[in-house]
Formats: C-alpha cells, sequence, structure tokens
C-alpha cells in the first residue's frame, strides 16, 4: 500500500466525497472529480493523506491536488504572441466565443469557445491567460495556438499565428 500527504496552506477549505475534491482558497473555487480506483483520501488535521495500491495513481492524485492548492492560492496565467507580417490580427471577445479577425487577410473571422474560468487579457502584441484551473488556462491556449494554425500554404513564408510568448 503506498501513501502520499499533501500539507493543507492556511486560508484553504477542503471538502472530500469518495474522489470528488471542492477546494476553497483566496482566489476562489475549485470542484473536480477523479474517475481512479483503489485510491482513498483521508484528510487528517492540515493534512490529505492520499493512499493506494499503485505508485502512479497515487503519485498523479497528489499532483493533480497540489495543482488545485497552487490555483485557488495564486493561480495560473500563461502569455501567448500574435505573430503577423502583412495583416494585423485582431482578438475580440464576444459573449463565451473568442473571434480572431482579419488572420492572413481572411474575411470571415475564426472563432472558438472560451473555456469556462479562463479570462483572456489582450494588450497587443500579447494575450495574457489567466484562471485557477491549470487544465482549462492551459488548453485555452493550446485551442488558441490551433485555431490559427495554417494549412495548405508553405510554413516558412506564412509563419502567422498566435504562438508561447518566449519573453
Amino acid at each position: 500500500m503506498m501513501s502520499v500527504e499533501i500539507n493543507i496552506p492556511e486560508g484553504i477549505s477542503i471538502q472530500i466525497d469518495k474522489l470528488n475534491i471542492k477546494m476553497k482558497g483566496p482566489k476562489g473555487e475549485l470542484d473536480k472529480t477523479f474517475k481512479m480506483h483503489n485510491i482513498s483520501i483521508k484528510q487528517e488535521e492540515n493534512k490529505l493523506i492520499i493512499s493506494g495500491n499503485t505508485k502512479m495513481m497515487v503519485n498523479t492524485l497528489a499532483a493533480h491536488i497540489r495543482n488545485m492548492i497552487k490555483g485557488v492560492t495564486e493561480g495560473y496565467e500563461r502569455k501567448m504572441k500574435m505573430v503577423y507580417s502583412h495583416f494585423p490580427i485582431n482578438l475580440e471577445i464576444k459573449d463565451d466565443s473568442v473571434l480572431i479577425k482579419n488572420f492572413i487577410g481572411e474575411k470571415n473571422p475564426r472563432k472558438i469557445k472560451l473555456i469556462k474560468g479562463v479570462t483572456l487579457d489582450i494588450k497587443a502584441p500579447y494575450i495574457y491567460i489567466r484562471g485557477m484551473d491549470k487544465e482549462a488556462v492551459h488548453q485555452m491556449a493550446a485551442n488558441l495556438k490551433n485555431i490559427t494554425k495554417i494549412r495548405r500554404l508553405d510554413p516558412r513564408v506564412f509563419q502567422d499565428g498566435i504562438y508561447p510568448a518566449l519573453d
């Protein structure tokens, strides 16, 4: 039997119902349900004890819980950069979707759905993606990168798109 202990910082409250975890912190509230077999979670004072048969599953669940703790205390941020040569890219947030206008001179905007719990802060040429859920923030960054992927044109010439910022 393998077990891992996680210290719970002050100011965070956790409710556990089998493998459904609700966590509240200074930044907000996160709720996740995990589908893992033969894993148990117990809370003792300011510690969470995760135990199970396989080391891999226990460590995976422990990593997810640590990410949730960091999310409700600090939050996550991802910085992306809009790159273009001739046609400036315009981003617009409308209702629950993101419109990418004038991408390589296209008349019709490209559209993706904004993930719940994620906010976009657009300061051209940078896009700041913020949120408490690490998976949601990084999925939104991947969606922005993939929606601006250029197909059927030479990628050495057409390098326009939204990419992770290196600076």
